[in-house]
């Protein structure tokens, strides 16, 4: 049998802590980057990845659509590289959360597929397919967060 210690303390969410820390005069423009953030990369790099059954082979058809998605995604510009110009107005602690880096390492892995992306390499779409999926959890995740820090500062303000 084993004893729990009353004292015990539970991790502390490093997100959690950060939004209590942040002036709330900057949650607004804070929420506008992640949402533009989310809606300029997360939403586009997954609008084929939606379409296709987890575990489901990519149809070779949607390709070229796939690749404008990720390397082309926002005015010609890359996913990543649009997602590294609106975190570099975040700060820096919010774009070195868990979140953040995890999207950041799945676009580095789209960007390193992007020969076998453009070859149609079945095994390499089905990788940025789940890797485009990986990005737009991890930056809605961010987003509904500092979205619910916002409401919640708000209802104190009331």
């Amino acid at each position: 049998m084993s004893e729990t210690s009353s004292d015990e303390t539970s991790a502390v969410d490093p997100l959690a802590q950060l939004l209590v820390e942040i002036d709330p005069r900057f949650l607004e423009p804070i929420v506008d980057t992640l949402a533009m953030l989310h809606h300029d990369v997360g939403k586009y790099i997954t609008r084929i990845a939606r379409n296709v059954p987890a575990g489901a082979p990519v149809p070779t058809s949607l390709g070229a659509m796939l690749l404008k998605d990720l390397y082309e995604t926002h005015r010609g510009k890359r996913a990543s590289s649009r997602f590294s110009e609106l975190v570099g107005v975040l700060p820096a602690r919010l774009a070195q959360l868990a979140p953040m880096r995890e999207a950041a390492a799945a676009l580095a892995r789209i960007d390193a597929a992007e020969p076998a992306v453009r070859a149609l390499e079945a095994r390499a779409l089905a990788q940025v397919v789940a890797d485009a999926r990986e990005v737009e959890l991890s930056l809605s995740l961010v987003l509904r967060a500092v979205r619910l820090a916002r409401v919640r500062r708000d209802g104190d303000d009331a």
